[in-house]
């Protein structure tokens, strides 16, 4: 890859050359510069293309403005947002990360600062990437714990986060495996739950749920459910 940068005007101008790439890569290249463009590390106007072949594939862009004052060079893939959700979800995750230690035997434990580290981050992610309660999380890994065939094959936190031969995340399916135990038919009815809730609202308890993408009350669960499954629900959920 060669660069060269001249500047006119304040303008950061670019020419990057990329060669040597098949197909695929050339795409996954082509597709990774282009969200950066649609997130605002370049500057408006920016036409981005380029040629491939099976063979050898160029990407070439001349005259590219990048809008230097809104990337953090320090942390240039992390948006204030994002850093802002990962302090909290660690504070958590530093909250709860001795009650899972406490779940396993010692040698199985993490024995160093690094492990710990480790555990500590597999925990912040199952938040803030898989979007599930840790409190929630802690009472399935509590009951795999005493589980006579995962006893012995669920031994660390990390497993969490690792996939099965199927290529499904173990989080995903232990946390579903739990929530499949006497749950009505329209549990899955709405997109990416994972769990639902009751709370009061003028003194009346309502439904909610847990998704992946943040988590929905009442008025939102109506628009999606027929009052009998939304009562099914409901009653389901002062159970669990």
């Amino acid at each position: 890859m060669t660069a060269k940068t001249t500047d006119t005007n304040t303008n950061l101008k670019y020419k990057i050359v990329l060669e040597g790439f098949n197909k695929k890569q050339y795409e996954s290249i082509l597709s990774a510069l282009n969200r950066l463009k649609k997130s605002g590390f370049f500057a408006p106007g920016l036409k981005i293309s380029g040629t491939s072949n099976s063979a050898s594939n160029i990407y070439n862009t001349s005259n590219i403005n990048i809008d230097t004052s809104i990337i953090d060079n320090n942390n240039r893939n992390i948006s204030p947002k994002s850093k802002t959700a990962t302090k909290v979800t660690l504070e958590t995750a530093n909250k709860a990360l001795d009650h899972f230690i406490a779940l396993f035997p010692s040698k199985f434990k993490p024995q160093t600062k690094t492990r710990r580290q480790k555990w500590l981050e597999t925990l912040e992610q199952i938040q803030r990437i898989d979007g599930y309660d840790l409190g929630d999380v802690y009472q399935v890994c509590k009951k795999l714990r005493q589980d006579s065939f995962w006893a012995d094959n669920f031994l660390s936190v990390l497993k969490l986060r690792t996939r099965d031969k199927n290529g499904v995340l173990y989080i995903d399916r232990f946390m579903t495996k739990n929530a499949l135990k006497k749950r009505p038919s329209a549990f899955k009815k709405v997109f990416g739950v994972y769990k639902y809730f009751t709370y009061f609202e003028n003194d009346q308890e309502l439904l909610g749920a847990k998704t992946k993408n943040g988590e929905l009350n009442s008025y939102n669960l109506r628009q999606l459910l027929n009052n009998k499954e939304y009562e099914e629900l409901l009653e389901y959920a002062k159970e669990v």
